[in-house]
């Protein structure tokens, strides 16, 4: 048993820096205590560091099903306060990419699994990919309260390595004919929770050797002759020989400002420069438990919903096909319970999540676990339920396909509120993350962002923060794949090719861009989103000859599309739009063919031998549809024989096939000479001198001044995350 005076001499030999860490954190308690002859010295961790969610829920909760169970648990590594720890291959963050680069490097045998460390700021794996499980009245439901589904369009490289690599199961994220997004399932067909996919990694990179230390928050780094060494915040130091530092912006800048003496001037400006080169977006979640799925019974298993709110009036921005649900007869959909998502907002500026910042607690994890065991909770519960009932009993007639005396009927037993709610607020409060995701604010800082440090120190930043596919855990792998082929030389262990993706410059302005543009902006947003020419991606190009229909968000620019009422008439697509939304919008809803099809109220079709923008149409007759609110990501629009805009053989056009070829759009795009030329918009004809114009790819939604030169690199004034 180790003495008192040994104690002391242990302390004695503690460096001054991590001394006056250990004076500066309240919680710290040093702990004696013996391993094998040797006495060394461990330290209670910060509870800032520690994950609490599980204690606090039970703290406010006995009732079953409402708190989740803890993470899973992987093999750590004791620290050792006498010495700095060695490892050669230290990285920062257990999250996606932090787990990715450990698999990689034992995996083709570049680096012995002893040689590498993985150091966690707090005490679980995952960072935002957020999984909580064994909720609900049974204990078999899940829920995501960070990232949640894998897209193989967007995100090919996360899809591959759950189902190729890691063997995972999946099934569809909504009901969709083919499935295009996907959830992680367990073996028994369980949803599992997204989170799987890092805590799986992390599990084989622990069994096979890596060394893991959780709740080790990086703080600073130093220089000592060849190895960088890294100072935690529990006082712990370690040398390493190459750094993978897996954080986000904020954590970032953190270290970088402890670190300054590692780089000289003109280095740390590059870095701080690149660090700031994002920003971070502000999102909010909610999920509330119903031991009855109302929503079920009323046959909303698929689709979205949105009502806006503000400080006093929870905002609605759901999905029923989202939260995970249960039902004693699967076939017949009977019998459920489970979650739905009634809230997914977020924005830079965090106005949209305003009504939930009080609820939250106070504490630096994410999530907050609303009981109706408290009178706080209970006010939260009611009012969401209230908010949901009012919105499904005023749903238009039609839009659920039930008599409306059934649908009272089935609301009317609905009346208790959801037993809890799992509320996920991404903030920059948010130890390991400040925020949900991010995106760029200077595209000439893009390079500098992605690659901060100079090449011979040995440092690499890995994160969707500063990657090609910001808001996705795909960035972060796609630039570990980048990284790890130019310091080690590993290839790429995909046979497909990776796209470099579209950078996007996000909002950059605390005014809306409305208020500030002249008269309303062609396809780049103005007074209002209805003013976009557009419609949904989903929407189906006729393509000539025997070809098949294509979606309008899968064309490219050269592509040969039908054109006109001859078959073989063709016009060639010259440019590819995408207005960001993100909101919801009035929209018209054209009716009557294979498949409904959404746009924009102003776009212009040609029915009855003339071009009318669609909501006169519908409201002349002269085609079916209706006019509604929809919650809408973002418009695609194409420009089609915009190189030849006087061609006397082109009406610029482009063929519905959702509604049996019947139709024609205008494919105009913005291009202000074709608009000039070929008036088709009212706005056109009333004051088309003030209109302004914007032709690069990815421009947003609310409002442009000016687009930028580069088709990959779009400068914008609003935009969310391409599919979030």
């Amino acid at each position: 048993m180790a003495t008192s005076s040994n104690v002391i001499m242990q302390l004695l030999t503690l460096s001054t820096a991590a001394l006056v860490v250990m004076t500066a954190v309240s919680s710290l308690m040093v702990v004696a205590r013996a391993q094998s002859c040797t006495d060394t010295i461990t330290v209670e961790l910060p509870n800032s560091l520690v994950n609490d969610v599980v204690e606090e829920c039970k703290a406010i909760t006995n009732t079953p099903g409402q708190c989740p169970v803890e993470f899973p648990a992987m093999k750590t590594t004791a620290s050792d306060y006498t010495a700095p720890l060695s490892c050669p291959v230290s990285i920062i963050g257990a999250g996606t990419g932090g787990a990715y680069v450990a698999m990689r490097l034992i995996d083709t045998k570049t680096v012995p699994a002893s040689d590498i460390c993985v150091f966690e700021a707090t005490s679980r794996v995952g960072g935002r990919l957020y999984s909580l499980r064994g909720l609900g009245k049974n204990g078999d439901l899940s829920v995501d309260a960070g990232g949640y589904r894998t897209w193989p369009r967007f995100t090919p490289v996360t899809h591959a390595l759950i189902t190729e690599v890691l063997g995972l199961g999946v099934e569809c994220y909504e009901d969709e004919d083919p499935c295009e997004k996907f959830n992680i399932i367990d073996k028994d067909g369980n949803k599992a929770g997204f989170a799987t996919m890092p805590e799986e990694m992390m599990r084989r990179v622990t069994d096979a050797g890596v060394r893991y230390f959780p709740t080790h928050k990086l703080v600073s780094m130093t220089k000592v002759e060849s190895s960088t060494h890294l100072h935690f915040e529990n006082g712990i130091k370690a040398a390493a020989g190459r750094v993978f530092l897996n954080i986000p912006q904020r954590p970032l800048l953190e270290v970088l400002r402890g670190s300054e003496s590692l780089l000289t001037p003109e280095q740390a400006k590059e870095a701080y420069s690149g660090a700031h080169a994002v920003q971070t977006e502000m999102v909010a979640k909610v999920y509330l438990y119903y031991p009855n799925a109302w929503w079920y019974d009323l046959g909303l298993t698929n689709g979205e919903f949105a009502d806006e709110g503000d400080a006093t009036n929870m905002p609605l921005k759901g999905r029923y096909h989202d939260g995970h649900v249960k039902c004693a007869d699967p076939v017949k959909r009977t019998g459920c319970d489970g979650f739905l998502l009634s809230t997914y907002i977020h924005d830079y500026a965090g106005e949209t999540s305003m009504y939930f910042r009080r609820f939250q607690e106070d504490r630096p994890e994410p999530v907050t676990i609303v009981s109706n065991n408290t009178a706080e909770g209970r006010i939260f519960l009611e009012h969401a339920h209230k908010r949901l009932m009012d919105y499904h009993s005023a749903l238009p007639a039609g839009t659920i396909s039930l008599p409306q005396y059934e649908i009272n009927k089935k609301l009317s037993r609905a009346r208790a509120p959801p037993e809890f709610a799992v509320l996920a607020t991404w903030n920059i409060a948010t130890v390991g993350s400040g925020g949900g995701w991010h995106g760029w604010t200077d595209l000439d800082r893009v390079s500098t962002a992605k690659f901060p440090f100079p090449e011979s120190l040995n440092i690499d930043v890995i994160n969707e923060a500063f990657s090609n596919v910001q808001g996705w855990a795909e960035g972060s792998l796609q630039h570990a794949d980048a990284v790890l082929k130019l310091r080690y030389g590993i290839e790429s262990p995909w046979n497909f090719t990776v796209s470099e993706g579209r950078q996007i410059v996000a909002q950059t302005q605390s005014k809306k861009c409305e208020e500030e543009s002249v008269g309303p902006v062609l396809g780049g947003g103005g007074g209002s989103d209805d003013e976009h020419l557009c419609f949904l991606g989903e929407t189906r190009i006729a393509m000539p000859g025997d070809e098949a229909p294509r979606r309008l968000d899968e064309m490219k620019v050269g592509d040969v599309i039908r054109a006109g009422d001859d078959t073989d008439a063709t016009s060639v697509v010259t440019e590819v739009l995408v207005h960001p939304v993100g909101r919801t919008v009035d929209v018209a809803v054209l009716t009557g063919g294979a498949k409904d099809v959404v746009a924009s109220l102003t776009h212009p079709i040609k029915v009855g031998g003339a071009w009318l923008e669609s909501r006169t149409a519908i409201e002349q007759g002269l085609i079916a549809g209706r006019i509604e609110k929809r919650f809408v990501a973002q418009y695609y629009n194409l420009e089609v024989d915009g190189h030849a805009p006087g061609a006397s053989a082109s009406e610029h056009s482009y063929i519905l096939a959702d509604l049996n070829d019947s139709v024609r759009a205008s494919g105009l795009g913005d291009d202000v000479t074709l608009n000039r030329m070929y008036r088709r918009q009212v706005a056109w004809g009333a004051d088309s001198g003030k209109m302004k114009t914007t032709t690069a790819i990815g421009v947003a939604a609310r409002g442009v001044a000016a687009a930028a030169t580069l088709a990959t690199s779009t400068q914008v004034c609003h935009a969310t995350a391409t599919a979030k």
